[in-house]
């Protein structure tokens, strides 16, 4: 498994992740009115940024 893989399936075991490590996993975060805030990854994965 890549570095990338691995960070993925870190984020994915975890419920919330923090916006620069978010962006250090090449995502990207994005403000939702009413829904709280995201982290988008690359392989299209959503995480709730906390």
């Amino acid at each position: 498994m890549g570095a990338l893989g691995a960070a993925t399936a870190q984020a994915a075991a975890s419920p919330t992740i923090t916006s620069p490590e978010c962006t250090a996993q090449g995502g990207t975060v994005h403000n939702q009115p009413y829904s709280g805030t995201w982290c988008v990854l690359p392989d299209g994965s959503k995480v709730a940024v906390s």
